[in-house]
């Protein structure tokens, strides 16, 4: 959501997508058209898709978005999907993964800020925001 919205190519867009008006399967196709108009850019980084945005077009979404109604629902979703990523890099953190996990949330660093972010800002979300800053522990 924040620093380009990224997402990875693991299914994490799709799990997006779910609940919206945009059927899961239809997310890349949507993607690539987005790509294709230069709306967002396109990397890839082992073996995992990830997608950027302008500045620009990231504030012009964000005002969208605060117009829309929508904001903490999206909001929410976001932040429930950030504790998902720390929680499972907690988890996965001493296991043969561990060099995949050290460099994902890192990847994410941007979007793990905006979900923080959301966390301080919103009454009732402060409390567990600490846990998201320090995970995965070490």
């Amino acid at each position: 959501m924040r620093g380009g919205g990224r997402r990875t190519g693991d299914g994490s867009s799709h799990s997006a997508a779910a609940h919206a008006d945009l059927p899961a399967a239809a997310v890349l196709d949507v993607l690539d058209g987005m790509v294709e108009k230069s709306v967002l850019t396109h990397r890839q980084h082992d073996g995992r898709s990830r997608y950027h945005t302008l500045e620009t077009v990231r504030e012009y979404g964000q005002e969208r978005l605060a117009a829309s109604g929508c904001e903490s629902v999206l909001r929410r979703r976001h932040r429930d999907h950030m504790l998902a990523l720390t929680g499972r890099a907690q988890r996965e953190w001493f296991g043969p993964r561990q060099v995949e996990w050290f460099t994902r949330p890192r990847l994410d660093h941007a979007n793990l800020g905006a979900a923080l972010e959301y966390r301080l800002r919103t009454p009732g979300e402060t409390a567990a925001g600490p846990a998201m800053a320090v995970t995965p522990r070490h």
